[in-house]
């Protein structure tokens, strides 16, 4: 489903070193369709498991207009994405400790007896998930409202706060499975719960998820094309979604490429190889912010376009144009200009000597969602087989963890 356009432009590479990164892709594609790393089996068994949700999820969502998911990062994001892809405006969510907004939610929330909670964590241990939920089920108790009562759990089925909560309180609880690590979750309860909720075709993203499997030549390309861009030490990958409905996807993207490849160390224990920052940018928006930058400053990026037939196409045309600068409109549709832009971008680029790459899907529709989901998980896991790390981990965040709570403890 995800095509790559031609043309698309590389600065000027070592042909040795380019045949190396070609070959070396082709076969970390190749190992990861064939192994499955990283919990895909356990994406898999959610996948098919949640094609028919059961009935107690049905009577959760029949007895609640709006819902709040309270989780952070792998917990949230993917979550974001399916609600801005189906324009879910009953989901609402706190990814955050923000007292401001925390407070600001309750004091606008109509009907909170009508509010489904979602409490999200993979650990069960996460600080900013279980503060939420402290505070959220002390605001509901003014009110005389169990929070137990409208709650459902997603988390690993083992000892911690989370767990225990749910259990002592008898909470809804749909288990997390042990192998996906939280930004890989968004294909298992994690995100197939809400999607559910949102009004997601169950059967039709399991059904996407699984053609990305298919994808091998066009995940080889890609993963070549970062290889090689990361030779040239281009060390920003700009992914420029051209729909607005991909907003929150590219930041979804940010998590799932930071965490998986910026590491210390290779699975050898030796220096790991360096690898891009991810920068996610929306077009046309970001022609207005960013794109000075990227033509006229340092050539260190791989931009990687990532376009939508569905958003560069419309029903309506405009019958009558009235300015000057939109003649060349009258008659034609407003994707035509979208469509236009990207094109003109690319080209830009290329004759600038930016390296680019471009994407395109036909929609953004429930069976396209969960491809787009597989396919750039894949993408990811392919540069960690390429580059020899372990993908699934992120020891980097725990240092911020420890401080903070010798902080709130005194002693710092």
């Amino acid at each position: 489903m995800i095509t790559v356009l031609n043309p698309s432009y590389s600065s000027s590479s070592d042909s040795t070193l380019t045949t190396k990164s070609e070959a070396l892709a082709r076969e970390a594609t190749q190992k990861v369709l064939q192994q499955k790393p990283g919990g895909l089996k356990g994406i898999e068994a959610s996948l098919e498991a949640l094609s028919v949700m059961p009935e107690e999820l049905n009577l959760f969502k029949n007895r609640h207009s709006r819902f709040v998911v309270v989780g952070i990062g792998g917990s949230s994001l993917g979550i974001q994405v399916l609600a801005e892809m189906k324009q879910a405006s009953n989901f609402q969510f706190i990814d955050n400790v923000d007292a401001y907004h925390f407070e600001q939610l309750f004091e606008t929330m109509p009907e909170p007896e009508k509010t489904g909670w979602l409490f999200i964590s993979k650990s069960g241990g996460t600080i900013e998930t279980l503060t939420a939920l402290e505070f959220i089920e002390q605001e509901l108790s003014t009110k005389n409202i169990s929070l137990s009562e409208h709650s459902l759990v997603i988390t690993e089925k083992k000892d911690s706060d989370l767990y225990r909560w749910s259990q002592q309180k008898q909470v809804l609880f749909f288990e997390m499975p042990v192998s996906v690590g939280g930004r890989f979750s968004v294909l298992t309860e994690v995100g197939l719960i809400p999607a559910w909720l949102m009004g997601f075709d169950m059967k039709a993203l399991r059904t996407g998820a699984m053609e990305a499997y298919n994808a091998s030549d066009v995940l080889a390309k890609v993963t070549s094309e970062t290889l090689k861009s990361w030779q040239r030490e281009e060390w920003i990958t700009v992914l420029w979604s051209y729909s607005s409905r991909l907003k929150s996807f590219g930041l979804w993207w940010q998590q799932l490429w930071a965490e998986s490849l910026a590491k210390k160390v290779d699975i050898q224990g030796q220096p790991a190889a360096r690898v891009s920052t991810p920068l996610p940018l929306i077009g046309a928006t970001d022609q207005h912010s960013v794109l000075q930058q990227v033509m006229e400053g340092a050539r260190d990026k791989l931009v990687v376009f990532l376009r939508v037939q569905e958003a560069e196409a419309g029903k309506s045309l405009l019958q009558k144009s009235q300015m000057r600068e939109t003649a060349l409109l009258q008659g034609r549709n407003m994707g035509t200009l979208l469509r236009a832009e990207a094109e003109a971008i690319q080209q830009a680029l290329s004759e600038v000597q930016v390296s680019n790459i471009s994407l395109q899907i036909s929609d953004v529709r429930d069976q396209s969602v969960g491809y787009l989901f597989m396919f750039f998980q894949l993408w990811v896991m392919c540069l960690g087989e390429a580059i020899q790390i372990n993908t699934f981990d992120q020891p980097g965040v725990e240092l911020g963890k420890v401080k903070t709570k010798k902080i709130l403890s005194g002693q710092l």
